[in-house]
């Protein structure tokens, strides 16, 4: 779940340098959700969730899902 911050909820992800659709794929995927899933529940096409996936890989430093979720947890982005 998104770490909460109060009426910014999403803060802790914008101030590690993520966008809050960024912060909102994150979330999904901490939860296991599929690209394909995640489109649904965003409103997303797949090419746009696979685009935020790789800046989450990115600004995180990561190449994988699993890592991308293990540094949001260290980052208190997620829980």
């Amino acid at each position: 779940r998104v770490a909460e911050t109060g009426p910014g909820r999403l803060n802790f992800g914008q101030s590690a340098g993520l966008t809050r659709q960024e912060t909102r794929v994150l979330h999904a995927l901490s939860e296991g959700a599929a690209n394909k899933a995640i489109a649904n529940m965003l409103g997303l096409s797949e090419a746009t969730v696979k685009f935020h996936l790789s800046n989450l890989y990115r600004k995180l430093g990561c190449t994988s899902r699993r890592d991308a979720v293990k540094a949001a947890v260290a980052l208190r982005i997620v829980s």
